[in-house]
């Protein structure tokens, strides 16, 4: 099983993260997604494909905590960007709890089983409140990485 830490790098993991709306945190991370050939055309494609799924049902797991995720065609099986937002950010009417630790993940179309494990991976780790306070007093991306490979071996071992 792939592990959340190893789809972390310095370049995909942001903080202070400027925005209103959840429009403008998700136009943001995609920005830092590892895909290759990220370009504005599937920018938009990714853009309108989260904000579709939002509407479904928003993507908020409580806690401070969103999880917004599509599947495209891609060349990779799969890629994450994590960002924590200065402000709080109003996901979703059904919860109303303000967000500010988003994690985007994008996998391709045919990988949707690795699509729901590391969604459900990303739940578990990041459902933990003593880790949530951590991440959002973390000073680097790279005291982020390590925050969260600690705990993912604490909690998933």
């Amino acid at each position: 099983m792939i592990e959340l830490n190893q789809l972390l790098n310095l370049s995909n993991v942001k903080l202070n993260l400027k925005g209103k709306c959840r429009e403008d945190i998700f136009k943001q991370l995609i920005e830092f997604l590892p895909i290759k050939n990220l370009n504005e055309k599937l920018k938009k494609r990714i853009f309108d494909n989260l904000m579709k799924r939002e509407q479904i049902q928003a993507t908020s797991i409580g806690k401070g905590v969103a999880i917004p995720h599509t599947q495209i065609d891609m060349e990779e099986k799969i890629a994450l960007a994590l960002g924590i937002s200065e402000n709080p950010i109003i996901c979703g009417l059904e919860d109303n709890i303000p967000v500010r630790i988003f994690c985007i993940i994008v996998a391709d179309k045919n990988q949707t089983p690795l699509l729901l494990k590391v969604i459900a991976r990303s739940a578990r780790i990041l459902n933990h409140e003593n880790l949530i306070n951590k991440l959002l007093e973390a000073k680097t991306s790279q005291e982020i990485i390590d925050l969260i490979k600690l705990e993912e071996h604490k909690v998933l071992k």
